[in-house]
């Protein structure tokens, strides 16, 4: 597994310390004898060295610095959010001071960096800025951290809030970071309505966030990042509703919206890491925490309705030899929306992870009980929340899919038809995926599988399910609908049952392979096919604690100590969609093929169960 940016960059030693020592200088009001300078630009220039510190007053909220910065080549921490020139001289800054205002007055991006500058921004409000390549902040083959900070209402041809490019991807390092801030309210006509980055890496955490952005053009991607051969690790997010004035309300990706592809983001061959969860490594610190989900929620792609824009949350693209990827760790996903995949669109040489309980303790539990949840997202077309295409790979586990809609896969689509898909689902709760086509979406199935390749060329479209529990999906044609030549399907283990929907299983593809073992299903026959084969059957009630409520299983249900693990595949997890590690053989109970239980929980302890009654049944 590659480093993680965030061990390169503290190795590096790149902090404000650095650049910090008696060389500094104080910008502030011409009529202030305690400040040196009376624009942030002069004191830049003022700076006979390569390297030293700025420390700029915000007067109290009320200094405003109207100006088009420069840095070239230099090596800087400039501070704002003082209270005074003395207060500055004195570094005498004080939690909750306003930031310093700085504005761009739209004559080009606010702040420009370039020839291997390297900047630390800390404490200001970045706002007016209006460049092609950046509006906010463009940064050329330099470095940019901002700290403390919000980038608002810049706009630009490419990256709105932030853009950054180097001419050769760097060796080590981060080309940018943005921490404990918010890039919020920014627009971009053509590509990275929040931030553009190209040939690099970039850290994002502490508090911090990419969002109500917009990629605006007709052809508009990227609506909160554009990311181009650029990995970046995002730590954190909230649960808090998005209010204007709660910066902090506006941290993980949230309300971003791209006219076309990728209304959060855009990715080209870029390895996007998306973290819920606590990273302590030891002496170089602790990244992200466990009391907040990595949030993505409200981003739209086809924002303007064209029937042209897939990727609500992410699109990912690859080319050859450099694959696109995003993880999501403990994440908070709904509302999200688009043509083609509500939350995710993959395209060629792409992967997705969507994973559930990443370093968790008793001490140190997850953000909810659920840990992962991905609900009330919604394509146009196919996928609410995932539309996959060939040479792309995807994996789900341990999480929460609820109330997401489409016409085609409320919950999943591949089209296979121009190269092999791979997708994995394992220990999840998958109900609620439809309304019976009532309203804007037609659910005629939660899981559409397409492969309209020819039977010659051999190839794949795979997916495997186990320990799933899918039930109540309210689909107007069958639960999973498959369609074309070599779909080879796999259910293990799990639960499928849906007494509204017509069929379970609506198979009409050749040269197919479907393979049922140890399933608890309402409606058996409808998975028969020429190319079917069904071992370990049963239709008994699941045995549900609350039907539509609760989808834990009851003690003694027909479904606990059901199967054994003779066919579950390789490197199948071994805890179950709470954590609990599974099988437990429950011994006063009599194994029927095994000690594991059939769909996503496991039973352990009579606790498990609230009561009995024949009605939830």
């Amino acid at each position: 597994m590659r480093n993680l940016i965030v061990f390169i960059c503290l190795l590096l030693g790149l902090s404000e310390v650095s650049y910090a020592g008696n060389n500094y200088v104080v910008v502030g009001p011409a009529s202030d004898p305690d400040c040196d300078f009376s624009t942030i630009q002069a004191a830049i220039n003022g700076i006979a060295q390569t390297q030293g510190s700025i420390l700029v007053s915000s007067e109290n909220g009320a200094a405003s610095y109207n100006e088009n910065i420069v840095i070239d080549g230099k090596a800087l921490v400039i501070r704002g959010g003082y209270a005074s020139c003395t207060n500055a001289q004195n570094d005498l800054y004080i939690q909750g001071d306003p930031n310093t205002y700085v504005d761009g007055g739209g004559n080009g991006p606010t702040f420009k960096l370039f020839n291997d500058a390297r900047v630390d921004l800390y404490n200001f409000e970045i706002t007016g800025g209006n460049g092609s390549l950046g509006g906010g902040i463009e940064s050329i083959n330099s470095i940019i951290r901002v700290l403390r900070s919000e980038v608002h209402s810049n706009s630009g041809g490419y990256g709105g809030g932030i853009y950054v490019h180097h001419d050769n991807i760097p060796s080590a390092g981060s080309t940018f970071e943005v921490r404990d801030s918010v890039v919020a309210g920014n627009n971009a006509v053509f590509a990275g309505g929040g931030v553009y980055c190209s040939n690099g890496r970039g850290l994002i955490d502490e508090n911090s966030g990419i969002s109500a952005n917009q990629a605006s053009g007709v052809n508009g991607d990227g609506g909160g990042m554009f990311l181009s051969f650029c990995d970046i690790d995002f730590y954190g997010g909230t649960t808090k509703a998005a209010f204007p004035s709660d910066w902090s309300s506006y941290n993980g990706i949230k309300q971003n919206s791209a006219n076309r592809n990728g209304g959060g983001i855009f990715a080209v061959s870029s390895l996007v890491n998306l973290f819920g969860a606590e990273h302590d490594f030891g002496q170089l610190g602790i990244y992200g925490t466990n009391s907040t989900p990595m949030n993505i929620q409200d981003n739209v792609a086809d924002a303007d309705n064209d029937l042209n824009g897939s990727g609500g949350g992410i699109y990912l693209l690859g080319q050859m030899l450099s694959p696109a990827s995003v993880i999501i760790e403990n994440g908070l996903i709904e509302n999200n929306r688009a043509y083609n995949g509500g939350v995710i669109y993959q395209g060629f040489n792409s992967i997705a992870k969507i994973w559930n309980f990443v370093n968790v303790t008793d001490n140190n539990p997850c953000w909810s009980e659920e840990c992962s949840v991905i609900k009330n997202n919604t394509a146009t077309n196919s996928g609410g929340v995932i539309h996959a295409e060939g040479g792309s790979s995807l994996s789900i586990r341990q999480s929460h899919l609820s109330d997401n809609r489409a016409d085609y896969g409320s919950v999943i689509s591949l089209d296979g038809t121009l190269g092999e898909i791979n997708a994995s689902l394992s220990q999840n709760l998958i109900v609620h995926n439809g309304r019976d086509g009532v309203g804007e979406y037609s659910d005629l199935s939660s899981f559409n599988l397409y492969n309209n390749s020819a039977v010659i060329e051999q190839i794949q479209t795979n997916i495997t399910m186990s320990h799933n529990t899918i039930a109540d999906n309210h689909n107007t044609q069958g639960v999973i609908v498959t369609n074309g030549v070599h779909i080879n399907l796999g259910v293990f283990s799990s639960i499928l049952s849906d007494h509204d929907t017509p069929k379970i299983g609506d198979f009409f593809s050749i040269a197919s392979d479907y393979d049922f073992d140890c399933v608890n299903t309402n409606n058996s026959s409808s998975l028969d096919s020429a190319y079917t084969t069904r071992t370990r059957m049963d239709s008994s009630f699941p045995g549900f604690v609350s039907r539509n409520y609760d989808y834990r299983i009851k003690q003694a249900a027909a479904t606990e100590d059901f199967c054994d693990d003779s066919l579950l595949p390789m490197g199948e997890p071994t805890r179950d969609l709470e954590n609990k590690y599974r099988p437990h053989d429950n011994l006063n109970y009599i194994d029927l093929y095994g000690s594991w239980d059939l769909g996503a929980y496991e039973v352990i302890e009579a606790s498990d169960v609230i009561f009995i009654d024949k009605f939830d049944w």
